[in-house]
């Protein structure tokens, strides 16, 4: 989960030197390509035969959007809000897409564990500062997608993969999203990787190989045995290595607007587990 608020400084940097169409898209090579030798690890196999390809279209145009969202918002906002909002407020958005979906009726915790963990997310958004036209430039409305997209993908695929197939799946989600971006690309942005810098590198790694070969697929894998609900509930550990990286690498300032938010978001995921 460290490797995931690092990336959100990471995917800020990234996008000084590329745009998100090919951030996506060289992240997906890069995360394909070193997720082959776990196949090997893990005693997998790496064949898609039992993979439905509907399945696999739909959670990989959806992995596709999510990162889209992160890497736009990550260039236009600060990377540590974003990190804080999208992780603190994607547990809540879980729970309440999972009673909607199970027409499950809320519990009394569960009610007011979704209503603070909204006013956290004002907060953190800085609504009250903020005028629409602005929450749009700033980034903000790219996290609150993400943090939305990130709940879809993660119910769906709880519920359309087998957890014995979750290895094989997510290694050919990576795959489908390259592919997906393919149309998308202007390959000169690609051939300009070929002059960038070591801090570059660094980065990509980091947000590539880092969160997504080990981060990403450990995620998806714990929400097939976990379940998506208790499986969301540990994001809340990402928020402090976001804005902590943020604030040494990107010189970026833990606002007191920022820091409520996330103590009132994160308090209200303990409510929440402790109701379930």
């Amino acid at each position: 989960m460290v490797s995931w608020g690092v990336s959100w400084t990471s995917a800020k940097i990234m996008g000084q030197y590329i745009d998100p169409i090919t951030a996506i898209f060289t992240r997906f090579v890069v995360a394909s390509i070193t997720f082959i030798p776990l196949f090997t690890l893990l005693k997998k196999s790496i064949s898609p035969r039992r993979i439905s390809i509907k399945t696999l279209a739909i959670c990989s145009t959806i992995l596709a959007l999510y990162n889209y969202c992160f890497f736009a918002g990550t260039k236009l906002g600060f990377a540590g809000a974003g990190g804080v909002l999208v992780t603190t407020t994607n547990p809540i958005i879980t729970m309440a897409l999972m009673a909607f979906i199970n027409k499950r009726k809320l519990t009394i915790d569960e009610t007011i564990g979704i209503f603070v963990g909204l006013i956290g997310g004002y907060f953190i958004i800085n609504v009250w500062n903020l005028g629409f036209e602005q929450i749009l430039q700033s980034g903000n409305i790219y996290f609150i997608l993400c943090a939305t997209i990130w709940a879809i993908l993660t119910i769906f695929i709880s519920k359309s993969v087998d957890k014995s197939e979750s290895i094989n799946f997510t290694f050919w989600m990576y795959v489908g999203t390259a592919i997906i971006m393919i149309p998308f690309v202007q390959f000169e942005n690609v051939m300009f990787l070929a002059t960038v810098d070591s801090k570059f590198w660094i980065h990509f790694f980091i947000v590539s190989v880092g969160a997504l070969t080990f981060g990403t697929t450990t995620y998806f894998v714990a929400s097939q045995q976990l379940g998506p609900a208790k499986t969301s509930s540990f994001i809340f550990t990402v928020p402090i290595s976001a804005m902590l990286t943020s604030m040494i690498l990107l010189n970026e300032v833990l606002t007191i607007t920022t820091l409520i938010g996330c103590c009132l978001t994160i308090f209200a995921l303990i409510i929440i587990n402790k109701s379930s």
